[in-house]
């Protein structure tokens, strides 16, 4: 799309602004995975826009291939270029830097959406923005002015932040704030030497990272009440016990990375507040198993890599236009990787960074990483490169919740034995043919079915066309009626040929037949007559149907709309001084990302003249110019030579220039909607007595000064 550019207080949107930023050099939206979004253009120095860009006025662009209309905020304009200035602007949603919260913010026991509203309920500022998540885990906060700094710091970035007790992954779209438990999806392409990618650059980076973890627990056991020698409990003062540390007998566990360090790099890791129900007293083995759970979901000992992929866009190659879905990637996405020649070879890599070009709605660059290094540096600024914020993920839940968590079974069993997956089964699990998974992918989901060798999706909430099977099924349904009605007529004329053996068995002249038969109807045979009017209704039906579907889908596969779907009166006028007319879907509005068939007709009235009746005391000659401020109608001359003209005018709004020989020129505004009469109260120039003066004077049919004197000399 082409950015448009607005005023600094815009908030709605319903034009095109200053205009269509349509001749930069380059206009590039860069995001990162949890953390900013900004946009950047380069643009030349004798642009259109060249001395309109200044700080706080309001861009929209599409910051993605399925993020559209994004409002950005110009933030910086750098103009000592030679042959260009720089635009920055960063997105709507980083005003969330410039306000705060109140002075003290907690939650309790709250999901993640729950938190994000109480975010909201407790912003102090001029912003507003709507929240939203799918994460369902509790946690709970407590935040402090001075410690959690701006409104940005408690969305994530700090410890105790909504992204570090709850997890996730941020979607910033416009003042919508989204926090998905996972907001890409498995991309279908590949990234491939060869295919798709131009260059790499990889980093990996060891320093900051750690093998193994050292898990304990302090905690405070209740006191016990003392009994006195009779058995019963003693009532008075009680012995309170001295604090606990527990550890593992081994100390340390170690995680799945551990051979690729030379040496062991252990973290200390403090489980205690798994534990904070005074009643319950932390075993070893519960120890442990939260230990192990801590290594897998935080992936302990993970090199940290950044792979910086400049690739081609194949989604918008003509030769992958039917692929385009397939081949796109978007931020979040886990996509694989295949480039031999550094010995990378992995389905899983996660997409932290994209840059955009906006003008050819493709990706320029991708950058590859560790699930969690643009966090902190992408909402602290660059403050540190370490993820501590990321280890810290865990602690979003109350005690009995995690422990339900840990005991929770990877399947259920239904009633006939058959497994339900909810996560990725074990291979090293035997599975019975029937057994189902259900896997979610990003916002879609998949169901897969266990065939007896191999596992078969058989529902994807993200098929490409899922009309074709529709209407592939009304066809061979409309196939199967036509068949059926074959055969119905075939039979009808074999009763009717019976009939007419039967008639000639009676010795009647054929003449007779001939009457007989032809005079035959459908109606005369009452068990025909319902089987024929039941197929001809089904078959209407049906075929109905099928037509709906065909002008839905279309022949090319397009998806398309038969139904009304406008709002309000289709009959619509729209006048000469108007530039548009509105329009709304009623089944909810524009949908991002679908396409709708605008079809109209439409009729040109003539408009009819009103008259004007102009009026000038004296008048020595006026020159009046109507020109339309709104209409683009060519501007209309009238000469008035008499003290009271009538001239015919279309019902417009104009700007009238008047001038004269002997009058001082003057605009005013005409709102010629009817009839009416205008006093047009023209002054006369400044006069000159040129008496006893020494003039040279050049005559001129358009003088600026009339002198009155002998001629002149």
């Amino acid at each position: 799309m082409i950015p448009v550019l607005y005023e600094a207080k815009e908030t709605k949107f319903r034009t095109f602004g200053l205009g269509e930023i349509a001749d930069a050099y380059e206009v590039r939206v860069t995001r990162e995975r949890n953390g900013n979004y900004s946009l950047y253009i380069k643009y030349p120095l004798d642009g259109v826009f060249a001395s309109v860009f200044k700080e706080e006025l309001k861009i929209k662009s599409d910051a993605g291939r399925r993020t559209k209309w994004q409002t950005f905020e110009i933030n910086r304009v750098l103009r000592n270029s030679k042959d260009h200035i720089e635009i920055f602007a960063r997105h709507i949603s980083m005003r969330t830097q410039d306000i705060a919260l109140k002075p003290f913010v907690s939650g309790s026991s709250i999901d993640a959406e729950s938190a994000l509203e109480v975010w909201r309920d407790n912003l102090v500022g001029d912003d507003t923005f709507d929240v939203k998540s799918d994460i369902l885990t509790l946690g709970s906060f407590n935040w402090e002015v001075d410690k959690i700094g701006n409104a940005r710091g408690a969305l994530g970035g700090v410890a105790g932040s909504i992204l570090d007790v709850y997890g996730g992954e941020y979607e910033f779209d416009n003042r919508t704030i989204i926090l998905h438990k996972q907001m890409g999806r498995k991309a279908p392409t590949v990234l491939e030497y060869g295919r798709n990618i131009v260059s790499v650059e990889e980093e990996r980076l060891l320093d900051g990272n750690y093998t193994s973890i050292y898990p304990y627990v302090r905690y405070t056991p209740q006191p016990k009440p003392q009994e006195e020698a009779s058995g019963k409990p003693h009532i008075g003062e009680q012995e309170q016990p001295e604090e606990q540390l527990v550890t593992l007998p081994e100390f340390i566990l170690d995680g799945q990375y551990l051979d690729l360090y030379a040496q062991r790099r252990i973290q200390m890791v403090d489980l205690s507040s798994h534990f904070n129900d005074d009643k319950k007293e932390p075993t070893v083995e519960e120890i442990r198993k939260l230990a192990q759970k801590y290594l897998k979901d935080n992936n302990v000992g993970a090199p940290k890599i950044s792979i910086e992929v400049d690739y081609i866009d194949l989604s918008q190659t003509l030769d992958y236009q039917d692929f385009r879905v397939m081949e796109e990637v978007e931020l979040c996405d886990i996509v694989p990787l295949y480039y031999p020649k550094f010995g990378i070879t992995t389905e899983t890599e996660k997409v932290v960074e994209i840059v955009y070009d906006v003008y050819t709605d493709s990706n320029h660059t991708i950058k590859l990483g560790t699930i969690g290094q643009s966090i902190s540096k992408s909402l602290t600024g660059g403050v540190t490169q370490r993820i501590e914020t990321l280890e810290n993920n865990q602690k979003v839940i109350t005690n009995n919740q995690q422990q339900f968590e840990l005991n929770l079974p990877k399947y259920l069993n239904d009633l006939n034995g058959t497994k339900i997956w909810y996560e990725k089964p074990d291979d090293n699990v035997e599975h019975k043919i029937g057994d189902f998974w259900f896997e979610k992918n990003g916002k879609y989901q998949r169901t897969w079915v266990w065939d007896g060798n191999q596992w078969v999706k058989i529902i994807d909430t993200e098929d490409l066309n899922p009309n074709q099977r529709a209407f592939d099924e009304a066809m061979a349904e409309i196939e199967k009626l036509k068949q059926h009605q074959r055969e119905l007529d075939e039979r009808n004329q074999k009763e009717l040929e019976e009939f007419r053996e039967t008639l000639k068995n009676l010795s009647l002249p054929e003449e007779a037949i001939k009457k007989i038969t032809e005079a035959i109807k459908v109606d005369d045979i009452p068990s025909i007559k319902q089987s024929f009017d039941d197929l001809k209704n089904k078959v209407s039906e049906t075929s109905e149907t099928a037509r709906l579907n065909a002008e839905i889908i279309g022949t090319d596969g397009k998806t398309r709309y038969n139904k009304n779907l406008l709002v309000g009166d289709p009959n619509r006028v729209k006048k000469i001084d108007e530039d548009f007319i509105e329009v709304e879907a009623n089944d909810g509005g524009f949908r991002r990302g679908e396409t709708y068939t605008i079809s109209f007709s439409q009729t040109c009235e003539l408009l009819k003249k009103v008259a004007i009746t102009l009026t000038q005391a004296n008048n020595k000659g006026v020159k009046l110019v109507l020109i339309p401020t709104k209409a683009k109608m060519e501007a209309q001359t009238f000469n008035l030579s008499k003290d009271k003209e009538v001239i015919s005018v279309y019902p417009l709004s104009y700007r009238a220039v008047l001038t004269g020989d002997w009058y001082k020129s003057k605009q005013i505004e005409l709102n010629a909607a009817e009839v009416q009469n205008l006093a047009l109260e023209m002054s006369y120039r400044d006069v000159v007595d040129s008496n006893n003066a020494s003039l040279i004077l050049d005559w001129s049919p358009n003088p600026d000064v009339i002198f009155d004197g002998n001629g002149g000399s």
